[in-house]
C-alpha cells in the first residue's frame, strides 16, 4: 500500500474516532502523521505583524498568522482581549493536516467584534453620548443596519448594534426621551459624516468602565466558500454583529464555516452576540430555495457529494446570551456531529425574533448527530424561542443524550421531513415536544410535565438516497410512522395523539403521576398513578435529577431496540443507520451503561431501581 493511501485510510479513521467520540485516538492519530514540516505560529498582545511569529517572537494580530498559516500549521493566540475580525485564507488538506487556531493553553484569550469607547462625554443627568466619524467602522457601520430577512416576525426597527458596560447587554430604545427615563439603554442616530449614540450608564462613568460598542459583523468567517479542515480551540467569543440569518440567504454568525468540510468548534464561550454564535449553514449558491421545490424533480441533485461538505464536529462548547440562535444550519450541517454543549438564554432580551429563534436550528440534517447537549430556555420567554429545532428534510439524524428544559413552547420540534428521525435517552423537562412530520422515533426517554403537539403539516417535502444529498423523490408529511417505545411520561402522556396513523406504533412505554397512554395503543404499556417526587436541581453542581417508581415498572418485560425491531420507514426507505450505513440499535442509555438484552428497563437510565433514584445529569456521570 503506497504512502498516500496509508495517509487516506487513517484519515478516514480519524473522521471516524471523532464521530464516535474518542477524541483520544483521533488525537493520537493527528500527532502521529503530523506534518514535520509544519509551522507554530504565536501571536501575542506584546507582538508584532513584522515577526516571524516565534514563541519569542511573537505576532500581534491573529489576522496576521492566518494570512501565513498552510495546512498542517498552528496558531498559538496568548492571553488579552484582541478586538479583530479573523477571515481564513486558507483551509486544510485534511483531518490529519488541518490549520489549527488554538487559545494558548491555561490562558484566557477573548476575541471580540466590539471596541472599547473611552470618549464618553456627558449629555444629561446617567446619559452619556459619543459622537464617532463613521469612518471608524469601515464599511459596516452597525447602528446603520437594521435587522432583516425571512421570518423575521418582529423587532426589525432594531439595528444589529450593541452597547455593553463592564460585560453587560443594554436595551436598544428608539427615542433620546425613552434612554432618559431607563438605565441600561441606548440610542443612536446616524447621518451621513456621524454616528452618535447615547446611553444611560445609571451611576457608573463610562471612561473609568468597560464600556464597548459593536463594529464587527463576525468573528471567525472566511470570505472563500469551501475551506476545509480548520480547527477553532479554546477562544472566548463575543459581540459579533452580523444580521438575522435565515435559511435563504448565506447564513453568518460569530463563527461561520461558509459551507466549508470538516470543521472542529471546540472548548469556546461564546456570548453576547447580537443573532447566531455558529453558523454551519447556508451560502449563496446552496440555500433554502423555495421555487426549486415548486419545479420538478430533474437529475435530483441539487446539492454537491454528501462527502464534499458539511462533517463538523462542534463540541464543549458554551453559548449564551444570543439574539436568534446558537447553532444554525441549512444544508451545511449535513454529517456533522454536535456534542456536549451548553445553550441557554437565546433571544434573552426578546427584543427581536421569530421562526429561526432556537439554541440549535437545522434545516436539511442529513446523517446529523446531536448528542449530550444541554439546552435551557428562558424564564418567561419560553413563548419566544425554541429549543432543538429540526426542519425540512431531516432525515437520519439521531438526537441522544440531551437535557432539553424550560420551554414551554416548542422546546423540540420535528418539522416537515420524512425521517427516520432517531430520539433517544434524552431527558425532556417542562417542555413542549412539537411533530409536523413523520418518522419521528422516541425510545428510552423520559419526559417530565411535557406537552405533545402533532399535526398533519401536508408540506411536501424531499427525502434523499440513504446517506446522500441525490433527491430520491418528495412526498407529503402526514404525521405517520412515528413510534414510542420504552420511554417514561410523568404528568402527562400520550393520550392526546391519534394512534391509528399510518404505521404509528406505540408500546412498553411507562405513564406516571397521572400520565395516560395512548387510547389506541399502548397496550402493553404501564400505567401507575404513583408520586414521582421529581426534583431537578439545576443549580447545582453536578446538576442532578430525582425521582421515585414503583414496583410496577418492572412488571413488564420490555424490548431492546434494534433497527430491525423499528424496520424499514417506507418513504425514505430507511431503518435506524448509522452515517457510514451500518446498522444502529439502541444499546447505551443517557450514562453510556450498556442496555442487557435480557434485562431492559425503560428510560433513560438502566440502573434504575424501585423507589428512589438519584442520577447526576450534568455533567454526567455513570454511578
Amino acid at each position: 500500500m503506497c504512502k498516500s493511501s496509508i495517509r487516506r485510510y487513517f484519515e478516514i479513521i480519524v473522521i471516524i474516532m471523532l464521530k464516535a467520540n474518542n477524541l483520544l485516538f483521533a488525537g493520537f492519530l493527528i500527532l502521529l502523521f503530523h506534518n514535520a514540516n509544519a509551522i507554530e505560529y504565536h501571536v501575542s498582545k506584546k507582538g508584532d505583524n513584522n515577526n516571524p511569529g516565534t514563541r519569542e517572537k511573537p505576532l500581534l494580530s491573529i489576522q496576521t498568522a492566518a494570512n501565513h498559516a498552510r495546512p498542517g500549521d498552528t496558531i498559538i493566540v496568548h492571553k488579552g482581549i484582541y478586538r479583530e475580525k479573523i477571515i481564513p485564507p486558507n483551509g486544510g488538506e485534511s483531518a490529519l493536516k488541518p490549520i489549527v487556531y488554538q487559545a494558548a493553553p491555561g490562558e484566557n484569550v477573548s476575541i471580540r467584534g466590539s471596541e472599547q469607547i473611552e470618549e464618553w462625554v456627558i449629555h444629561e443627568d446617567n446619559v452619556w453620548m459619543v459622537e464617532l466619524d463613521n469612518a471608524f467602522f469601515g464599511n459596516y457601520n452597525p447602528y446603520n443596519i437594521n435587522l432583516s430577512g425571512s421570518w423575521l416576525s418582529y423587532g426589525s426597527k432594531h439595528h444589529v448594534g450593541e452597547v455593553y458596560l463592564n460585560g453587560l447587554a443594554f436595551h436598544e430604545k428608539f427615542s433620546l426621551e425613552e434612554v432618559k427615563r431607563l438605565p441600561n439603554s441606548w440610542f443612536s442616530i446616524v447621518d451621513n459624516n456621524t454616528t452618535r449614540i447615547w446611553a444611560n450608564f445609571g451611576w457608573a462613568d463610562p471612561n473609568k468602565n468597560l464600556a464597548e460598542i459593536n463594529v464587527r459583523e463576525c468573528i471567525i468567517f472566511p470570505e472563500k466558500q469551501g475551506l476545509k479542515h480548520i480547527v477553532i480551540d479554546g477562544f472566548e467569543i463575543r459581540h459579533a454583529a452580523s444580521n438575522w440569518a435565515p435559511p435563504d440567504q448565506l447564513q453568518k454568525g460569530a463563527i461561520g464555516t461558509r459551507f466549508g468540510y470538516g470543521w472542529i468548534i471546540k472548548n469556546c464561550r461564546i456570548s453576547d452576540v447580537k443573532n447566531v454564535a455558529i453558523s454551519i449553514g447556508a451560502v449563496k449558491d446552496y440555500h433554502w430555495d423555495r421555487e426549486y421545490y415548486s419545479k420538478p424533480i430533474s437529475d435530483g441533485q441539487y446539492l454537491p457529494d454528501i462527502d464534499s461538505f458539511g462533517h463538523h464536529l462542534i463540541i464543549n462548547n458554551s453559548i449564551v446570551r444570543c439574539g436568534q440562535a446558537g447553532i444554525v444550519g441549512t444544508w451545511g450541517c449535513v454529517g456533522s456531529v454536535i456534542e456536549n454543549n451548553y445553550i441557554s438564554k437565546i433571544n434573552f432580551k426578546n427584543e427581536f425574533g421569530g421562526a429561526e429563534t432556537a439554541a440549535i436550528k437545522l434545516h436539511f440534517p442529513i446523517d446529523v448527530i446531536i448528542r449530550n447537549n444541554y439546552c435551557k430556555g428562558v424564564a418567561g420567554l419560553q413563548h419566544r424561542t425554541k429549543g432543538i429545532w429540526l426542519d425540512w428534510g431531516v432525515q437520519n439524524t439521531r438526537v441522544t443524550g440531551n437535557v432539553i428544559t424550560d420551554y414551554q413552547s416548542e422546546g423540540f420540534k420535528l418539522e416537515v421531513g420524512h425521517g427516520p428521525i432517531i430520539i433517544d435517552n434524552n431527558l425532556f423537562l417542562n417542555s413542549e415536544i412539537v411533530q409536523w412530520g413523520d418518522a419521528g422515533l422516541f425510545m428510552h426517554n423520559l419526559f417530565y410535565y411535557c406537552t405533545f403537539t402533532f399535526k398533519n403539516d401536508e408540506r411536501i417535502v424531499p427525502y434523499y438516497e440513504p446517506h446522500s444529498t441525490k433527491e430520491a423523490g418528495r412526498g407529503m408529511t402526514l404525521n405517520n410512522y412515528d413510534q414510542y417505545h420504552n420511554n417514561i411520561f410523568i404528568g402527562n402522556g400520550l393520550d392526546g395523539m391519534s394512534g391509528k396513523q399510518i404505521g404509528t406504533r406505540f408500546n412498553h412505554n411507562v405513564f406516571l403521576e397521572g400520565a395516560q397512554k395512548n387510547k389506541d395503543q399502548d397496550h402493553e404499556s404501564i400505567v401507575d398513578a404513583i408520586q414521582t417526587e421529581f426534583d431537578f436541581q439545576k443549580g447545582s453542581h453536578p446538576q442532578t435529577i430525582g425521582f421515585k417508581v414503583g414496583d410496577k415498572l418492572f412488571a413488564q418485560v420490555y424490548p431492546l431496540i434494534t433497527s430491525e425491531y423499528i424496520g424499514v420507514l417506507p418513504v425514505p426507505k430507511m431503518s435506524m443507520k448509522k452515517s457510514d450505513g451500518s446498522t444502529l440499535d439502541i444499546i447505551t442509555d443517557y450514562l453510556g451503561n450498556p442496555i442487557e438484552k435480557d434485562s431492559v428497563m425503560p428510560g433513560p437510565f438502566q440502573n434504575i431501581r424501585s423507589d428512589r433514584n438519584l442520577f447526576e445529569v450534568w455533567p454526567k456521570s455513570n454511578k
